[in-house]
């Protein structure tokens, strides 16, 4: 099998990592302080507001420095926010601070934001 028919292959093993890390989260995550975690509190708009700025950061420079077509660099850009997302929540299940299904959620909004945002303004760009 050659390198471009491989591709394929390599982004369904990796979705499937992070959707299997993502369910570790969730599943590990205690429910602690489930009666205090707010959809609307202010941590959610650092998680979302971060998550895009590394989406849109990890798109820009798949395709600008690696020179991936945009609908690769969306997925990478996608995929590098959803897993530093899932590397926090994973870290605080450990112990190591609050884990939140909450948190994730606008993780993973904020992940669609920054690369669906930058995938546009680049399209509209050309």
């Amino acid at each position: 099998m050659n390198a471009v028919a491989t591709r394929p292959l390599l982004r369904a093993r990796a979705a499937q990592a992070l959707l299997g890390i993502a369910l570790a989260i969730f599943l590990g995550a205690g429910q602690a302080r489930a009666a205090e975690d707010s959809w609307t509190g202010t941590d959610k708009w650092y998680h979302l507001g971060f998550s895009t700025g590394i989406a849109s950061g990890a798109y820009l420079g798949a395709h600008s420095l690696l020179d991936q077509p945009p609908p690769c660099a969306f997925w990478i850009g996608w995929g590098t926010a959803v897993s530093a997302g899932a590397t926090k929540e994973l870290f605080d299940a450990m112990g190591l601070g609050d884990p939140s299904w909450k948190d994730f959620t606008y993780d993973l909004l904020g992940a669609l934001l920054g690369a669906g945002l930058t995938w546009a303004i680049d399209r509209a760009l050309e």
